[in-house]
């Protein structure tokens, strides 16, 4: 009945008009962008058929009857997915396995396919296995050519689907899947415990400060380090409208990756005028990104940075955006600094009229007498950990106040720049980064005497639940070639220096080469770094750079008396 149903749409329903399709052919678009011209109405229509159809790949009738599915423009179908796998000194491949006779494939499906095959081709050992799988979206002109590429977190439980063409509609004969696969090993340089073993725990950061000038420049190597280091997502803060539009942006660029946020932080509260028409601009930015904002936050109230003449702007803005969260269905992300008694207040308040409401205190840091104040008002409070607990002179109380918690209201975050967890190896970074948090983790795990890679799995789950986050594929196994820990220092001096060089208003400077001179180029840590080197000198780097580790390349550098090309300068033989 299905199959008769479906063969009489596919033949007979014309959503494109025989106009509207030449208009489309005459505009060189290709055929598949018909599918604006009436696609929702196709949907809305005929969607509850097509999944049937969808699942007929399950069925015994894909197998003894593959000419009546084809008659009815089904089948053969074919899956294309493809990726590329990073290897040696800028070596990489791309490697594409096809899936025949199917319409549509799982999220799941498709991590263990890519896993799998990359696995079979047995060359590349030092891979591991991946952290994180990214779908690639690539949009186009109408010309055909590539202006933007966005990269979607590929989702377990999504279905990817062969789409429709128009007119019709009918299903296009294959549909290429690319993909972006981050594995965790020498490309991407981790800084993980000692305790880190072969496995990666996984790890969803709870709060970063992506809108600061000084993460700009690099936010792609941060969201691939931390990858590596098993931190797969990154729920952005904000603080004022101009850093919630910059989340949103890098939101747009990392979907389902970096998730924005939007508030008005206590210390910015002052600067935010309240009035009903900014109070407007807040509301009308949400509707129109709900399916992109994740929280609202970070809001709350802060008597330690600000003077207590603030307290009612404050305040203001913290009811205001408390009471706004519910009406989108929104967890919310709350900071608060010595106002405890102000804030008991509002939220006992707050869960009379919302119970069992989600909540997160960020970045906490207060006692046993705190924790019980908070469970008290509400059991569905959760509380973010962060570096605060690797530090030394800061954290008895706050380990003291951890063990009290019920581990099913543990998350961490990192609140980066900020709360550098020191109980990393020295020399400390310039700044925190996502992927720090793998040392958090095992900290919170000695102090709750507990097994890390346990702990990592209930946070998981409990981060899940307060954001309502679809899960995604993930693995995180570490190849047996890589197990010494590099430090961050490195990469970060690079950036800035780079980063520098690249503002800087001096012209371009010739340097000529002599006779038995050459350029040698070796990537570091993301970066391709220069240097002028003798033939000879090179045809031996060109062998043995690949084995080296950053830190021995830099010897080797010293050694060899090795010149840096800068930046600004380009090199021409001379004649």
């Amino acid at each position: 009945e299905i199959i008769q149903k479906t063969a009489l749409i596919l033949s007979t329903k014309q959503i494109c008009t025989p106009e509207s399709w030449n208009l489309v052919n005459k505009s060189n678009k290709k055929k598949a962008e018909c599918r604006d011209i009436g696609g929702p109405l196709y949907w809305q229509t005929y969607e509850p058929i097509l999944d049937d159809i969808w699942e007929l790949q399950n069925t015994k009738l894909s197998s003894n009857n593959p000419d009546l599915l084809a008659d009815c423009g089904l089948f053969p179908k074919i899956i294309k997915l493809r990726w590329r796998i990073y290897f040696g000194k800028n070596k990489s491949k791309r490697l594409q396995n096809i899936l025949m006779h199917t319409t549509s494939v799982t999220g799941s499906q498709i991590a263990q396919n890519i896993h799998q095959f990359t696995q079979k081709e047995n060359q590349y050992p030092e891979l591991g296995s991946f952290t994180k799988i990214e779908v690639i979206e690539k949009i186009r002109d109408i010309d055909g050519k590539v202006v933007k590429t966005i990269y979607h977190d590929l989702e377990s439980d999504k279905n990817y689907k062969i789409p429709l063409e128009f007119p019709g509609p009918v299903m296009a004969k294959e549909k290429i899947f690319e993909f972006r696969v981050h594995w965790p090993g020498k490309l991407y340089h981790l800084t993980t415990p000692e305790i880190y073993n072969e496995q990666i725990p996984r790890i969803i950061d709870t709060g970063i400060n992506f809108f600061y000038d000084e993460f700009s420049p690099y936010v792609d190597n941060i969201v691939r380090r931390s990858f590596a280091a098993g931190v797969t997502n990154f729920i952005a803060l904000s603080v004022d409208f101009k850093s919630t539009e910059k989340s949103l942006a890098l939101a747009k660029s990392y979907p389902k990756t970096i998730l924005p946020t939007v508030g008005v932080h206590p210390t910015k509260a002052t600067e935010e005028e309240f009035s009903e028409e900014i109070k407007e601009q807040y509301r009308a930015f949400i509707e129109d990104n709900i399916q992109d904002i994740i929280a609202i936050g970070e809001i709350g109230l802060d008597l330690h940075k600000c003077e207590a003449n603030t307290l009612e702007n404050q305040t203001n803005w913290f009811k205001f955006f408390l009471y706004l969260a519910p009406e989108y269905n929104l967890p919310l992300i709350i900071h608060e600094r010595e106002a405890l008694t102000e804030m008991t207040e509002i939220l006992s308040d707050f869960y009379q009229q919302h119970p069992d409401y989600p909540i997160q205190i960020n970045c906490f840091n207060g006692d046993e007498a705190c924790v019980s104040t908070y469970t008290s008002i509400n059991s569905n409070i959760y509380f973010s950990i962060s570096g605060l607990i690797c530090s030394e002179n800061r954290n008895d109380t706050l380990m003291q106040a951890l063990v009290t918690i019920p581990i099913e209201r543990i998350v961490i975050g990192s609140d980066a720049p900020y709360l550098i967890p020191y109980s990393m190896a020295k020399p400390f970074p310039k700044r925190n980064e996502p992927g720090f948090l793998p040392h958090v983790l095992v900290q919170i795990a000695a102090v709750l005497n507990t097994d890390h890679n346990q702990l990592a799995e209930q946070i998981l789950e409990n981060t899940r639940t307060l954001f309502s986050l679809e899960p995604t594929p993930y693995h995180g196994i570490r190849s047996d070639l890589v197990q010494e820990e590099i430090i961050y220092e490195n990469p970060q001096i690079i950036e800035q220096e780079r980063y520098k060089q690249s503002k800087s208003k001096q012209h371009k400077v010739k340097i000529m080469l002599k006779d038995d001179e050459e350029v040698f180029t070796y990537n570091m840590h993301g970066f391709m770094k220069k240097y002028i080197v003798s033939t000879k000198e090179k045809t031996l780097l060109e062998v043995v750079a690949e084995s080296l580790t950053a830190q021995q390349f830099l010897e080797k550098v010293q050694q060899l008396s090795m010149r840096e090309i800068p930046i600004n300068a380009y090199v021409k033989k001379s004649n």
